[in-house]
């Protein structure tokens, strides 16, 4: 259940940008990987993709 993992880790790293037209996008990010999404869950599903195997350390 890496992804569980990953997600728990990264929750607080997620950030919600405000878009000229009044729109939302999430922003996932860890180390030098970032990904965004129309919800925080395809942001980072979109990061753990990049991850792959990757272990996250904090």
């Amino acid at each position: 259940m890496q992804t569980i993992s990953i997600a728990k880790r990264l929750w607080k790293r997620i950030t919600t940008i405000a878009t000229t037209n009044g729109d939302r996008v999430y922003r996932a990010a860890i180390g030098n990987r970032q990904s965004t999404g129309k919800s925080a869950g395809e942001a980072l599903d979109a990061l753990t993709i990049q991850m792959g195997g990757e272990e996250v350390n904090g």
